[in-house]
C-alpha cells in the first residue's frame, strides 16, 4: 500500500482506478487512510481486532478535510 503525507492537494490528485479501489496510508498518522474507487475517495480507519484487519469508514474526501479526518482518528 503506498503511504504519503496527505494535504487536500495529495488527495485530490490521486486518479481513480477503472476497476476496484486502491487504498493509500498516512505518513503522519498510523491507521489513517484514503480508499480511491471508481467514483470516489474515501477517509477510512484501519486497526486490528482479534488478529484480523478492520476498516471503518470516517467520510468522504470532498466532504471531510483532512485535519478532521485525523481528529475522528485520534478520538477512535
Amino acid at each position: 500500500m503506498p503511504s504519503f503525507r496527505f494535504t487536500k492537494r495529495a488527495i485530490d490528485a490521486l486518479p481513480f482506478p477503472e476497476t476496484g479501489q486502491v487504498l493509500y496510508r498516512d505518513e503522519l498518522l498510523r491507521g489513517l487512510g484514503v480508499r480511491v474507487g471508481a467514483t470516489g475517495r474515501v477517509f477510512y480507519v484501519e486497526g486490528q481486532v482479534n488478529g484480523r484487519t478492520r476498516r471503518v469508514t470516517i467520510g468522504r474526501a470532498d466532504v471531510i478535510s483532512v485535519d478532521d479526518a485525523r481528529k475522528r482518528r485520534s478520538a477512535s
